[in-house]
């Protein structure tokens, strides 16, 4: 049981607060620590496309494609992504995302996929630059590459483990 006498109070208050502080600091740390390394991991998914260095089997279409007007980056995506830390109090939270726009449908689309009809004014762009699609084509299939979901898994799971290493001290 603490003991304390009446004049010890402010004292113990400072220790306290100051005990505080230090664990909002080392919490601070580890969230800056998992935002970097989601940054990190996924700008390496972002540099190889989701395909870990190997490219998918792609179409005849899209070999045509990619010859005309080139292969996609990244950037897209790459570019429009965002970083913030932010602490109130003693709680720190980390974003990490691509907060509004249209890559945040190109990032949903590479990370889940899509089914793509295909129409009139499609086929009509690709014709101006020389590329047809046959009649009977409805629609395209854009495969999913968990880039994001595979991303936080991972981060997470690093992230609890150090969490757990943490606790053992």
């Amino acid at each position: 049981m603490l003991r304390t006498t009446k004049d010890e109070f402010p004292n113990l208050i400072k220790k306290i607060d100051k005990m505080s502080q230090e664990i909002g600091d080392i919490g601070e740390q580890w969230v800056r620590e998992r935002v970097d390394d989601f940054e990190g991991t996924y700008g390496q998914h972002l540099k190889t496309q989701g395909r870990g260095g190997q490219p998918p089997p792609l179409s005849q279409l899209t070999r045509e494609i990619y010859s005309k007007i080139g292969e996609p980056d990244g950037s897209g995506i790459r570019n429009h992504i965002r970083t913030e830390i932010q602490r109130i109090k003693s709680s720190t939270t980390g974003i990490f995302g691509i907060l509004e726009g249209r890559p945040t449908i190109v990032a949903k689309v590479q990370d889940q996929g899509a089914v793509v009809p295909v129409t009139l004014k499609m086929r009509r762009f690709l014709a101006v630059h020389g590329i047809y699609i046959r009649g009977d084509k409805t629609h395209f299939v854009i495969p999913a590459r968990y880039s994001w979901t595979n991303t936080h898994r991972d981060v997470l799971r690093r992230g609890k483990q150090q969490l757990k290493n943490i606790r053992k001290l």
